[in-house]
């Protein structure tokens, strides 16, 4: 069975009930496969997430305010979900190597393109 983020995983590394205003989490290392509850953090701005096992970037497709993400070692393999941070308008930091996608040989320049 998936590890699933939940509000009180958010709660206790936040400090913080109230999702919509959170700005900053760091779940680092934290065996996650289901982050689907970050559409409920639309305040984010940073997000740390790596060493974890995430395989798709949908869950961050509502994440307009983030300016940095954290995905080092995940098993993101399709690059393709890049697509879902096109929405990420803000974003200037993606750190998404030690990830299956960076096997690619130009998965930078790609990104780049997309984003």
């Amino acid at each position: 069975m998936a590890k699933k983020l939940t509000r009180e995983m958010i709660v206790q590394k936040s400090k913080s009930d109230r999702l919509q205003s959170i700005k900053k989490l760091n779940l680092w290392g934290s065996n996650l496969e289901d982050v689907s509850i970050l559409s409920e953090l639309p305040s984010l701005e940073v997000l740390s997430l790596s060493v974890n096992k995430i395989r798709t970037l949908k869950p961050f497709s509502s994440l307009k305010h983030l300016r940095e993400l954290y995905l080092r070692n995940n098993l993101i393999s399709d690059l393709r979900e890049i697509q879902y941070l096109r929405n990420c308008r803000d974003l200037q930091i993606l750190w998404i190597n030690e990830n299956p996608i960076a096997d690619n040989k130009n998965y930078r320049q790609y990104i780049i393109s997309i984003l």
